[in-house]
C-alpha cells in the first residue's frame, strides 16, 4: 500500500477542518492579513530586486510530488508567487520537498553586490506542511565558502503565525547590515514533512557593505538541525500549551501573564531523550496548577476519582461531568480483552504519588499518558503498566484496569480498587460480569496491515517505514497477540515477486530461476497467518510491460505472465498454502486523478486473466480507491478479493458504490475493508474498532489497515518533529514498542465482530423456526448501520466512535439474551 502524495495531502487537506476553530483563529487571520499585506506585493529589478530572472541551484532535488516539475530550476526567481490561501503546494510555481533534514538554495547574483535585505514566500498549516521554523541566510564570494547573515525567522518584520489556524502564505522579510558576495544561500529545516516555497528575492543595498569573509563562518548541518528541531518543537508546543491554557480560562480572564511566559518559551532540552508525554516542561506545570487551583475553588476534594469510558476523549484541564456511583464495570467473554478506567485529579498544589492495586479480581492497571495529536489537542492513549502514578496538580490523569478472564463461571464477579496516597486511600468497587461461551483462540474477522515483514535480513536494510528492523520480532508478538492476522509484505521482491525484475525473451519465455527463500523465511516468521499478502512492488500504472518488455494484451505477454503465475503457484501448493496467499499486482486503481479508470480496470484485466491460469490456486486482490463505478465490475472476472478503501463506502454516491461491490460479493469475490489507519497522533481510536462493525456491515471477511509498521524510528514520542507518517496503532521509542488504547480498539473491533455474527446466527435461526423477531432484527441492524456510518467521522474532536461502539455492543448482548431465551 503505498499512497500517492497528492492523495494523501488532499485528504489531510479535507480533514484539517474537522474540529471547531480556537476563539483565538479569528484575531490571529486578522493580524496576518494587516501585517503581511505589506509584504505580498512582488518585486521587480526596478524596485531593486537584483535575484529577479537568476539561476540557482539546489541541494536537494525536489520531490514533492503535487508541485514538482521542469520550471523547478526557474519557479523561485521568475517573479511569480501564488499567494492565494488553497495550498500553493498544488501550484505550479511552488518548488517543494517531502522527508528532507536540510533544504538550501543558492542564488547567483551574477557578480559581486551589496545586499541588505531578503524575502522569502513559503506556505503551509495543514497536511503536514509547515513554514520552516529556521532560515539561515548566508553569503559567499566563490559559492563554497559561505558565512552567515542570520536567521532569517527572527530577522522578519512579521512574527510566525500561531499553529493550527490552515493553510497560509507567509513572507519572511529581513533586514540587515549592508553585506557584500556573489552568492545567497538560504539554508531551512523543514519543520513537518514537506517544505514548500515559491519564491525568494534579494534587494540591492544603497551603500556598500562589509565583505562576506568578516561575518561568522556558517555552521554545519548538525547545527541547522538541531536549531530546526528545536524551533519546530517550540512553535508547536507553545501552540498546544497556549490551548491548554484556554480551556482553563474558558471565560477569558486570568491568564495574560502566563500566556506572555508561554508565548517567550523555547525549549532548550535535549532532543534525542525528549519523550513527548504530559507533562512535557515545567511551563506546562504551570496550566495545570492553574486547573488545580480553579478545583480548589470549586469546592473539590484533594483528590477526585471518578470512572470514565475506556475511550473517552479526556483533556488534561476539564474534569469530566458525572453523576452517580463510582464503580467500575465490564462485560464480556473468558478468553477476551477489554477495559475500564478511571480519572485521577490531584487539587492540591504538590504532587502525589498513588499506588493502585485490584483486589478480588485479575487484571492489569495501566497509567495512561497523554501525547500531543497532529491537529493541537491531546489524546490520551499511551499505556504503561502501572508502578507509581505520580499525580501531578490539576492535571486529569487516567489509570486503565484490563481484564483478561480465563476460567471464570457465568455471572457477575465482583473485587475493588484500592488507591493509596500516602495516608489517604480511596476504594473503587469493581463489576465484571461473565457471558456465556468462550471467545475462539481464532476469531472470524481476520485483521492485517501493510507491514512488509518478508523484507531481508537486518544486514540488508536497517528499517523499513520508520520501523527498526531489529523492532520487527516485538512487532510480530504485539500483533499475535492482538489478532487474527493476515500479512501484507513485499514478496521477497528481490526476485520472484516483481514482474518488472523477471527477465523474460520476446516470444514470453522466462529466463529467470526464481529464488523463494525470503518468502519462505517470512512463511516461517508468521506461521499462523491467515494468508499471505504479496504486494508487487515496482509495479505501476505506467510502466505495465512484464520484464519491462511485454505489452499487456499481447501473446507473449500472456505466456509469460501465466509461466510466472505458474511457478508461484507450484512453489504455494510444495508448501501446503493453498488458499491462504494473495498477490496484489498493482495498487489503488481509481486513485490517480489524471488517469483514465477505465483503463486501469482494463489493465487489471489484462494481468489477472493470464494470472488466473498459471496459478488458480492463489487469490488475486485490489484495493479501489478514489473514484469507483459499477461498470467497472465487467472487468473482475477472475474471482478477485474485493478491498475497497473505506471512504468509498461514505459521502456521495455511497450507496451506488455498496450496492456495485454487493453484486461483486454475490458472484463470489471475497470483500475486505482497507483504510489509512492513522494512529495515535492522528486522532482517537474510534476508527480501529468501528471498522470491524463496517466490515461486518459489508459481509466482509477481513479488514485492513495500512501501514501496521509506519513508524519515525527516531522521533516516534516526539511528534512534534517527526517527518514521517505515522500509522502504527502501537508506540515505539528507545526502549521499545509500546500499547496505546488505539491498539486495545483494533482487538475490540475484532471481539465486537464475534457478538455481531452470533446475533446475526441467532437471528436468522429464530427466523428459520417463523418466530417474530422484526423488532430485534430492526433494533440489531440499526445499531450496526449506526457504528459502521461513524466510521467517516473519526478525526473530529468529541466524536467519541469507540465508546458509540461499545453501547452497541452492550445492546447487541441483551439483543442476544432476548433471542437465547425464545
Amino acid at each position: 500500500m503505498r499512497f500517492a502524495i497528492t492523495f494523501l495531502m488532499m485528504f489531510l487537506t479535507s480533514m484539517a477542518f474537522c474540529e471547531e476553530p480556537a476563539p483565538y483563529v479569528q484575531e490571529e487571520l486578522n493580524r496576518l492579513d494587516r501585517e503581511l499585506k505589506p509584504l505580498m506585493r512582488l518585486s521587480d529589478t526596478g524596485d531593486g530586486n537584483i535575484a529577479r530572472g537568476k539561476s540557482y541551484v539546489f541541494s536537494e532535488k525536489p520531490n514533492m510530488g503535487t508541485c514538482t516539475g521542469d520550471s523547478d530550476i526557474t519557479d523561485l526567481t521568475n517573479g511569480q508567487s501564488d499567494t492565494s490561501e488553497s495550498g500553493i503546494w498544488f501550484c505550479a510555481d511552488c518548488v517543494g520537498w517531502a522527508r528532507k533534514k536540510t533544504v538550501s538554495v543558492t542564488v547567483d547574483l551574477g557578480k559581486s553586490e551589496s545586499i541588505d535585505r531578503v524575502k522569502l514566500y513559503s506556505g503551509g498549516g495543514r497536511a503536514g506542511v509547515h513554514l520552516p521554523a529556521v532560515v539561515l541566510v548566508e553569503i559567499s564570494d566563490d559559492g563554497k565558502d559561505f558565512h552567515l547573515i542570520g536567521d532569517l525567522v527572527a530577522l522578519s518584520k512579521v512574527a510566525l503565525p500561531r499553529e493550527g489556524i490552515g493553510h497560509r502564505v507567509f513572507v519572511y522579510e529581513g533586514n540587515f547590515a549592508p553585506v557584500c558576495g556573489r552568492y545567497v544561500r538560504l539554508r531551512m529545516r523543514p519543520t513537518g514533512q514537506y517544505l514548500t516555497i515559491t519564491e525568494i528575492e534579494v534587494f540591492k543595498s544603497e551603500t556598500a557593505g562589509k565583505v562576506a569573509g568578516e561575518l561568522p563562518a556558517s555552521p554545519d548541518d548538525l547545527y541547522l538541525l538541531e536549531q530546526g528541531e528545536k524551533s519546530a518543537m517550540s512553535i508547536q508546543m507553545r501552540e498546544n500549551m497556549l490551548r491548554l491554557l484556554d480551556e482553563v480560562y474558558y471565560d477569558g480572564k486570568g491568564a495574560a501573564a502566563l500566556k506572555q511566559e508561554i508565548s517567550h518559551w523555547n525549549f532548550e532540552g535535549d532532543v534525542s531523550g525528549f519523550r513527548g508525554t504530559y507533562p512535557t516542561a515545567p511551563i506546562q506545570r504551570k496550566i495545570f496548577a492553574r486547573h488545580a487551583e480553579r478545583l480548589r475553588q470549586a469546592g473539590h476534594p484533594e483528590v477526585i476519582v471518578q470512572p470514565i469510558d475506556f475511550y473517552a476523549n479526556v483533556s488534561p484541564v476539564v474534569l469530566p461531568d458525572f453523576a452517580g456511583a463510582c464503580q467500575l464495570n465490564q462485560i464480556m467473554q473468558n478468553g477476551e480483552v477489554r477495559g475500564a478506567a478511571l480519572i485521577v485529579c490531584n487539587t492540591t498544589a504538590e504532587d502525589k504519588n498513588i499506588q493502585a492495586r485490584l483486589e478480588g479480581l485479575e487484571g492489569e492497571i495501566y497509567e495512561v499518558g497523554y501525547i500531543d495529536s497532529e491537529f493541537y489537542y491531546p489524546t490520551s492513549t499511551f499505556l504503561q503498566p502501572h508502578t507509581r502514578l505520580c499525580a501531578v496538580p490539576g492535571l486529569v490523569s487516567e489509570l486503565a484496569v484490563v481484564f483478561r478472564p480465563k476460567g471464570l463461571s457465568v455471572g457477575k464477579h465482583t473485587g475493588k480498587l484500592l488507591l493509596t496516597a500516602g495516608q489517604e486511600s480511596y476504594t473503587v468497587p469493581v463489576e465484571l460480569e461473565i457471558l456465556s461461551g468462550e471467545f475462539p483462540n481464532r476469531p472470524q474477522l481476520v485483521t492485517y496491515g501493510w507491514e512488509y515483514l518478508d523484507l531481508p535480513s537486518p544486514t540488508a536494510r536497517t528499517s523499513w517505514q520508520g520501523m527498526p528492523m531489529e523492532r520487527f520480532d516485538e512487532f510480530r508478538k504485539l500483533r499475535n497477540a492482538d489478532l487474527c492476522y493476515g500479512t501484507m509484505g513485499l514478496g521477497a521482491q528481490e526476485v520472484a515477486a516483481c514482474p518488472l525484475a523477471v527477465k523474460v525473451r520476446e516470444d514470453g519465455q522466462i529466463i529467470t530461476q526464481f529464488d523463494f527463500k525470503f518468502f519462505d523465511r517470512w512463511v516461517k516468521q508468521n506461521p499462523d497467518a491467515s494468508f499471505y499478502g504479496i504486494v508487487a512492488i515496482g509495479m505501476n500504472w505506467a510502466n505495465a510491460k512484464f520484464g519491462q518488455k511485454l505489452e499487456p494484451g499481447t501473446e507473449a505477454f500472456d505466456r509469460a505472465v501465466e509461466s510466472w503465475a505458474k511457478a508461484w503457484n507450484d512453489h504455494v501448493l510444495e508448501l501446503g498454502l493453498k488458499g491462504r496467499v494473495i498477490f496484489q499486482i498493482f495498487d489503488e486503481p481509481g486513485l490517480d486523478s489524471s488517469a483514465n479508470p477505465d483503463d486501469q480496470y482494463k489493465l487489471l484485466q489484462q494481468w489477472h486473466t493470464p494470472f488466473h491460469r498459471g496459478a488458480p490456486d492463489i487469490q488475486l486482490y485490489i484495493d479501489p480507491c478514489g473514484k469507483y463505478e459499477p461498470r467497472f465490475n465487467r472487468y473482475l472476472t477472475n474471482n478477485e478479493i474485493i478491498c475497497p478503501e473505506a471512504e468509498l463506502l461514505h459521502g456521495e454516491g455511497a450507496e451506488e458504490r455498496m450496492q456495485a461491490f454487493m453484486e461483486l460479493h454475490e458472484q463470489g469475490h471475497p470483500f475486505h475493508i482497507y483504510s489509512c489507519s492513522f494512529g495515535p497522533f492522528m486522532g482517537e481510536p474510534g476508527a480501529f474498532r468501528n471498522q470491524a462493525w463496517m466490515t461486518f456491515r459489508v459481509r466482509g471477511v477481513a479488514t485492513g489497515f495500512w501501514g501496521a509498521t509506519n513508524v519515525d524510528a527516531k522521533t516516534s514520542m516526539n511528534r512534534y518533529i517527526t517527518q514521517q507518517n505515522y500509522f502504527s496503532p502501537y508506540l515505539l521509542d528507545k526502549q521499545g514498542l509500546h500499547l496505546t488504547k488505539h491498539s486495545f480498539a483494533l482487538r475490540d473491533g475484532i471481539q465486537d465482530f464475534e457478538y455481531l455474527t452470533a446475533c446475526e446466527k441467532l437471528l436468522t435461526e429464530a427466523e428459520q423456526k417463523g418466530l417474530d423477531v422484526k423488532d430485534l432484527r430492526n433494533e440489531f441492524q440499526a445499531e450496526v448501520l449506526t457504528v459502521a456510518a461513524e466510521r467517516a467521522k473519526f478525526r473530529n474532536r468529541g466524536q467519541n466512535m469507540a465508546t458509540r461502539a461499545e453501547e452497541a455492543r452492550r445492546k447487541i448482548i441483551a439483543i442476544i439474551r432476548k433471542l437465547e431465551a425464545k
